[in-house]
C-alpha cells in the first residue's frame, strides 16, 4: 500500500492548545443532531461532555468557532465554502462499507485521539470486488485532506470509539482544485 496524492494529503498540522479548545467547543450551543437512517438511539457513548445519541454516524455540528483560528482555514474560507462539519463518532471495531460521498467531494478529517482507524481508498473499480487499496491511517495533531469521490471505506479497528471533527467542501469543488490552491499558499505538510 502506498499514499497517493491522489486519495489524500497531509494538510498544516494542528497544535496540541488548538485541538484542546475544538474539543472544549464541541457541544456548546452549536450542536444540531443528525441520523443517517433518521433514528437517534443512544449508544450510551460520550466524548468530553457530548452525547452521543446517534449509533455509528455521529453529531452535525453546525460551526466550532476555534477552527477559524487555524491558518489553513482561514486561507481555505478565502477561497472555498466549507459545506458541512461534523463531529464524528466511529464505534468499536466497526466498518463503513465502500462508498462515494454524495454531498461533497473533499473531507477534512481532524481526529481527537489516538486510535486504530483507517480509511482504505479502492485504487481500482468501486470496491465491490477484490481491489489493490491506498490506505490512510490517522493520527492526533495531523489534518487530512480526502478525496471522498473515490470509492472509500472507513474502519475502527480499536476497542475504543474513534472521534474526529470532519469539515466538507462541497461538490462544487473537485479535489484536485483543492490540492492546487492548498500547494499554491504552502498549505500542505510535506514533513511526512
Amino acid at each position: 500500500m502506498q499514499h497517493s496524492d491522489y486519495y489524500f494529503k497531509f494538510l498544516e498540522p494542528i497544535s496540541d492548545t488548538i485541538l484542546t479548545n475544538i474539543k472544549n467547543n464541541i457541544g456548546k450551543n452549536n450542536t444540531e443532531y443528525f441520523c443517517q437512517n433518521g433514528e437517534y438511539p443512544d449508544t450510551g457513548n460520550t466524548y468530553e461532555g457530548v452525547p452521543s445519541i446517534c449509533k455509528n454516524i455521529g453529531i452535525k455540528v453546525t460551526d466550532i468557532p476555534v477552527l477559524n483560528e487555524l491558518g489553513f482555514i482561514k486561507k481555505l474560507r478565502e477561497r472555498f465554502s466549507l459545506h458541512k462539519t461534523f463531529f464524528l463518532e466511529i464505534l468499536p471495531n466497526y466498518f463503513f462499507t465502500w462508498h462515494r460521498d454524495f454531498s461533497r467531494s473533499v473531507s477534512i478529517i481532524i481526529p481527537l485521539h489516538e486510535c486504530h482507524g483507517h480509511t482504505l481508498f479502492a485504487a481500482e473499480g468501486d470496491g465491490s470486488e477484490s481491489t489493490p487499496i491506498v490506505e490512510c491511517k490517522y493520527s492526533v495533531g495531523r489534518v487530512y485532506a480526502l478525496n471522498t469521490k473515490v470509492p472509500h471505506c472507513v474502519f475502527n479497528l480499536d476497542n475504543v470509539t474513534r472521534y474526529c471533527v470532519s469539515i466538507g467542501l462541497g461538490n462544487m469543488y473537485k479535489y484536485h482544485e483543492l490540492m492546487d490552491y492548498c500547494l499554491e499558499h504552502n498549505l500542505i505538510d510535506d514533513n511526512i
